[in-house]
C-alpha cells in the first residue's frame, strides 16, 4: 500500500511510569510482566567523563559518541500515530465509524472489567394544614437524599487508543548484567505485530447529599363571595396568594482515583521526573497495554482502515492487580536517588545508573481532579395568580430572591512529611473552610397573562369553542459559583431572561386542538466550550519557557572570560561545549561539529552559528513568557514544577472555564386531533435558533494580545531543538493545532450555531377498540424525526493572518434523523373488579438489530471521523393492577 508519512509516537504513556503488559501469556487474570514504555531523557544515565572520554552506556548501545545511540534520545515505545498526527492540522484523531472491525454492539471492548454501583438514602416528611374551608393553608416539608455513586471504566477516555505495536524489542535488557556480559541487546517484543490498547484505568466516587426545608401559605379570595354586585364582583374575580421559603443545601465530595505505584525501592525516587513523588501526578499511574488480537504481519492494506485488523475483546481481569505486589526490571538511579535530593529536586542521574529487580504494589490513590463541594440556596418568594372579567383575564405575577454561598475546596491537605504527597480526602481532614467562599444575591421577577376570548362580546364561529392567549416574562438566574477562571478565581454567575407568547384554540368540542408559543431567551456569562484549549494554550507556553530555558543554559550557564556561573549566561557558547562538539581538521584547515559531520567552516564563530543560530533569540523569547510563568497563582493552578536543568514540568489545571452570552429564541406548535372517542393524534414541530456572542473574552485576549504577536516574532523556532535550525515541527505550528478550535468556536459569534438542530417533528397515535372481537386491545406508534446537525469544517491557511481558521459556513452536516416507536395494548376486568392493563412499548424499532451508527464528526475533507451508537431498540412489557 502507499502511505503518506507516517508518524509514530508514544501512546501517553507517562514518562517513568510502572505499569503491566496484558498479553494472556500468564493466563487471563494476571499481567504477562511489569514494564515501563518510556524512559524519561532525565533518567537516562550519563556519560561518565567529558572531552568524548567514554565507558559503555546501555542506552546507546554501548560506546558510543556523545551518549547518542540507536535510541536517539529518551527511549520509548513507538507505534503508528493517528490520522490526525498523520496529517497535520486541522484533523482529528480517526475513530472507528462502523462495526466492521469491532461489534461494538454486541461486545464491550473492556469486557466485564467496567462496573457501575449506586446506593441511595431517602427519607421526608410534610405537615399540612388548611383554614377557613380551603381558602387558607401553610404547609411544613422536609426531605433528606443521599446518593453514593462508583464507578470503573478500564479503557477510561482519551488514554485508550487502540494501535499496533511496531516495536521488534521492548525497553528491557536481555542481560542486566549487561556491563560484565558485553549484551547491550534490548529483549525481543513477544507481541510485535499485534493489536494493542494503552489504557489507564480511571475510577470515580461521587458522594451527593440533599437537604431540602420549605415553608409553603396560601391564600384565596372571590369577591364574588362577598359582594352584592355580581357585575363588580366578576370584573374583580378571584385571587390566590402563595409565599413561600426554603433553604436547598448540597454537599458534594467528587473522587476520581488511580492506581498509584508503591514499593521497595519507592518508585518516586527512580521514575526520574521530580513531579513523580506526588502519587497523584501522570509519572505514578499504572498504564496498561492490553494486546486485543493476534499477529498480523500481512494485515495492512489501506494505512487509514482497520478493517482487515482481528480485534477481539480484553478479556483479562485488569482489575486483578490493585494491592497485589509484583516484581520488575526497573531502571535504577543509583544511590544518589534519595529522598532529599527528590525533595530539593537535584539531578538524580550520575552515570551510576543499572538495572535492579524492583518490587511494587499498584494501590488506589486519590488524583488531582478531586472536589469537595457545599452550596446553600436559601430563597424567599411570592406569587399572586389572579382572574378577572369573569376568569376571562388571568394574571400571574412572582417574585423570587436567592441568596446562595458557596464552599469549594478542590485541594485536600498533604502530610509535608510524606515522600508520595498523598492528600487526606477524609472529611476530618478535607475541610470545606479551608476552601474558596464565595456568595452571591439576587432577585428575579416575572409576570404572565392568559386572555381568553371574550365570547359574550364577539361570538366566535361555531366550530370554534374557544381561543386563548398568552404572554410570560421572567428574569433568569443561575447560580455557578463553582466555576473558575485559570487563575482559579471565581467568574460571575449566568443571568438573563425569557420571554413566551403564543395562542391557543379549542374546535368541535375539543376533538382539535392547536396551539403555537415563540419564544425568546436570553444568558449571559454562560459557560463557553473552550476549557480544553485553555489548558492546552497555557501549558504550551510553561513547556515552551522550560525548553527555551533548558536548552540555553545547557550550552551558556558561565562568563567564558571569568569562569564565573551566570544564570542567563553571556549570550556565547560555553568554552567547555565549543570543545567537546567542534574538531579542527588540520589537513583542509576547517571547523567541524563532530567527526561525523560533513560541511566543514573556516572560522569557529561560524561553525557556532550554524550548529545553534538562534542561541541568542532564545533569550529574547523566554521575558515575554515570564508574565505567565512566574506568576504564582498560575504555578499553582498547573502544579508547575521547575526542574534542574532548567525544563519545567506542568499539568492541566482542571476545568478553567470562560463565558459567552446566549441568545436563543424559536417556535413550538402542537396540533391534537380526536376524529373519534377512540383514535387520537398528535403533531408536533419546533423550530430553535441559537446565537452566541462575546465568546470566551478571557481568552480572546490571551490569543490576540499575547499568542498571536509572539508568534509572529518567534514561532519560527523549532520546537525540540529552539537553539538550532528548524528540522521539524515549530512553536508556531504545535500552537496552530491548539487555536484551530479557537477560531473554530469564534468564527460562530455572532451567526446561528449550527451544531444546534433547527427543526424537530414528532407524529404520535393512538387507536383503542371498545367493541368488537378486539375489545379491549390499544395499538399505537410514533415517528420522531430531526433536521441535520454540523459536524466539522473545512481549514484553510490565511497567508496574510498567518493563521489556520476554519471556513464556518461550508460545514459538513449529519444525516437528518427519522426514529419510528410502537405500542402495544390491552385492557380488561379480571376477578370482577380487578383493572389490569398490560402495554407493551417499543422504542426505535427502525434499529431492531442494533447495529445502526450515527457519524456526528467529520475530518476537514469531509470524510467521517467519529461515530455513535444510534439509539437502540428497546420493549418494556409493563402490567397494572388496579384493585
Amino acid at each position: 500500500a502507499q502511505y503518506p508519512t507516517l508518524t509514530y509516537r508514544n501512546i501517553r504513556w507517562g514518562g517513568g511510569a510502572y505499569g503491566f503488559v496484558w498479553d494472556g501469556s500468564n493466563g487471563l487474570d494476571q499481567p504477562a510482566f511489569s514494564y515501563t514504555d518510556q524512559i524519561p531523557g532525565a533518567a537516562m544515565e550519563r556519560r561518565s567523563q567529558a572531552n568524548n572520554v567514554e565507558i559503555p552506556n546501555y542506552w546507546s548501545g554501548g560506546i558510543y559518541k556523545n551518549n547518542v545511540g540507536r535510541n536517539g534520545g529518551a527511549p520509548q515505545g513507538l507505534y503508528p500515530g493517528n490520522l490526525g498526527e498523520i496529517m497535520g492540522i486541522g484533523w482529528i484523531d480517526q475513530g472507528f465509524t462502523d462495526l466492521d472491525t469491532f461489534d461494538f454492539s454486541r461486545y464491550n471492548l473492556g469486557w466485564d472489567n467496567d462496573y457501575y454501583s449506586r446506593d441511595f438514602f431517602n427519607y421526608s416528611f410534610g405537615l399540612e394544614q388548611t383554614f377557613w374551608e380551603g381558602k387558607g393553608g401553610i404547609s411544613i416539608e422536609y426531605d433528606f437524599q443521599d446518593l453514593y455513586r462508583d464507578s470503573y471504566t478500564a479503557l477510561n477516555g482519551g488514554n485508550s487508543v487502540i494501535t499496533f505495536d511496531v516495536n521488534e524489542t521492548i525497553l528491557q535488557p536481555e542481560d542486566i548484567n549487561y556491563v560484565e556480559s558485553g549484551n547491550y541487546n534490548a529483549m525481543a517484543n513477544p507481541n510485535f505485530g499485534r493489536p494493542v490498547i494503552m489504557t489507564k484505568s480511571g475510577q470515580r466516587t461521587n458522594d451527593d447529599q440533599r437537604t431540602s426545608k420549605r415553608v409553603t401559605a396560601f391564600a384565596k379570595y372571590d369577591f364574588r363571595d362577598s359582594m352584592n354586585n355580581d357585575k363588580l364582583a366578576n370584573i374583580l374575580g378571584s385571587h390566590t396568594f402563595t409565599v413561600l421559603g426554603d433553604e436547598n443545601r448540597h454537599h458534594e465530595m467528587m473522587l476520581n482515583w488511580f492506581r498509584g505505584s508503591f514499593g521497595d525501592p519507592e518508585p518516586a525516587l527512580h521514575i526520574g521526573p521530580n513531579n513523580a513523588r506526588q502519587a497523584l501526578n501522570n509519572a505514578r499511574n499504572t498504564p496498561d497495554l492490553v494486546y486485543i488480537g493476534p499477529q498480523q504481519l500481512d494485515a495492512w492494506t489501506s494505512y487509514n482502515k482497520v478493517s482487515d485488523f482481528i480485534i477481539e475483546p480484553a478479556y483479562y481481569n485488569l482489575r486483578n492487580t490493585t494491592g497485589r505486589t509484583y516484581d520488575k526490571i526497573a531502571w535504577n538511579l543509583g544511590e544518589d536517588a534519595t529522598a532529599e535530593a527528590l525533595r530539593l529536586d537535584v539531578d538524580r542521574s550520575q552515570g551510576n545508573e543499572y538495572w535492579a529487580r524492583h518490587t511494587w504494589t499498584p494501590l488506589n490513590s486519590p488524583s488531582k481532579n478531586v472536589r469537595r463541594q457545599e452550596t446553600s440556596v436559601r430563597s424567599l418568594a411570592a406569587n399572586s395568580q389572579s382572574k378577572f372579567f369573569s376568569d376571562h383575564l388571568v394574571v400571574n405575577l412572582g417574585y423570587r430572591e436567592d441568596s446562595v454561598e458557596n464552599w469549594l475546596n478542590t485541594e485536600p491537605p498533604i502530610d509535608p512529611n510524606s515522600l508520595d504527597e498523598i492528600p487526606f480526602v477524609s472529611p476530618d481532614r478535607w475541610l470545606l473552610e479551608d476552601g474558596t467562599y464565595n456568595s452571591v444575591k439576587k432577585n428575579i421577577f416575572g409576570y404572565g397573562g392568559v386572555l381568553y376570548w371574550p365570547k359574550d362580546i364577539i361570538p366566535l364561529p361555531e366550530a370554534v369553542n374557544d381561543i386563548t392567549f398568552h404572554y410570560n416574562t421572567s428574569d433568569n438566574f443561575v447560580p455557578s459559583l463553582e466555576r473558575v477562571d485559570q487563575y482559579r478565581r471565581p467568574i460571575p454567575s449566568q443571568f438573563g431572561d425569557t420571554t413566551d407568547w403564543g395562542v391557543s384554540a379549542y374546535m368541535w368540542n375539543n376533538k382539535l386542538v392547536a396551539r403555537v408559543n415563540f419564544y425568546e431567551a436570553t444568558l449571559q456569562n454562560a459557560t463557553a466550550p473552550t476549557s480544553g484549549i485553555w489548558n492546552r494554550n497555557h501549558v504550551r507556553i510553561f513547556q515552551w519557557y522550560g525548553r527555551l530555558n533548558r536548552d540555553s543554559r545547557k550550552l551558556d550557564s558561565y562568563d567564558n572570560d571569568t569562569g564565573e556561573f551566570l544564570f542567563s549566561g553571556d549570550g556565547k557558547v560555553d568554552q567547555n561545549i565549543v570543545d567537546e562538539f567542534f574538531e579542527y581538521d588540520e589537513e583542509d584547515g576547517l571547523y567541524y561539529a563532530g567527526e561525523d559531520a560533513d560541511e566543514g567552516f573556516a572560522n569557529l564563530d561560524d561553525a557556532i552559528a550554524a550548529q545553534w543560530p538562534y542561541l541568542a533569540d532564545t533569550r529574547l523569547a523566554m521575558e515575554p513568557l515570564e508574565q505567565f510563568v512566574f506568576d504564582d497563582e498560575l504555578i499553582h493552578s498547573f502544579n508547575a514544577r521547575f526542574l534542574p536543568d532548567g525544563d519545567i514540568q506542568i499539568q492541566w489545571a482542571g476545568s478553567i472555564n470562560d463565558t459567552t452570552d446566549i441568545t436563543s429564541k424559536g417556535m413550538e406548535a402542537e396540533i391534537i386531533l380526536n376524529p373519534t372517542k377512540n383514535w387520537r393524534i398528535a403533531f408536533n414541530a419546533a423550530q430553535q435558533e441559537v446565537i452566541m456572542d462575546n465568546i470566551a473574552p478571557r481568552l480572546e485576549n490571551l490569543v490576540d494580545s499575547f499568542l498571536l504577536p509572539y508568534m509572529q516574532r518567534f514561532g519560527y523556532m523549532d520546537w525540540g531543538n529552539p537553539v538550532g535550525p528548524p528540522q521539524g515541527a515549530t512553536f508556531e505550528s504545535t500552537t496552530y493545532e491548539r487555536l484551530v478550535e479557537y477560531f473554530y468556536v469564534k468564527g460562530l459569534e455572532g451567526q446561528p450555531t449550527a451544531e444546534q438542530r433547527e427543526w424537530r417533528f414528532n407524529l404520535i397515535t393512538n387507536y383503542t377498540f371498545r367493541e368488537g372481537p378486539l375489545k379491549g386491545f390499544q395499538v399505537g406508534g410514533a415517528a420522531r424525526w430531526q433536521d441535520e446537525v454540523n459536524g466539522g469544517y473545512p481549514v484553510t491557511f490565511d497567508e496574510n493572518l498567518r493563521i489556520y481558521q476554519p471556513v464556518v459556513d461550508q460545514g459538513y452536516f449529519t444525516d437528518t434523523d427519522l426514529a419510528v416507536d410502537l405500542t402495544f395494548g390491552y385492557r380488561a376486568k379480571i376477578m370482577n373488579n380487578v383493572d389490569w392493563r398490560m402495554q407493551i412499548n417499543m422504542r426505535n424499532v427502525h434499529n431492531w438489530d442494533n447495529t445502526d451508527v450515527d457519524v456526528f464528526r467529520f475530518q476537514q475533507d469531509g470524510s467521517p471521523a467519529r461515530a455513535r451508537f444510534a439509539p437502540p431498540r428497546q420493549v418494556w412489557l409493563t402490567n397494572t393492577f388496579r384493585f
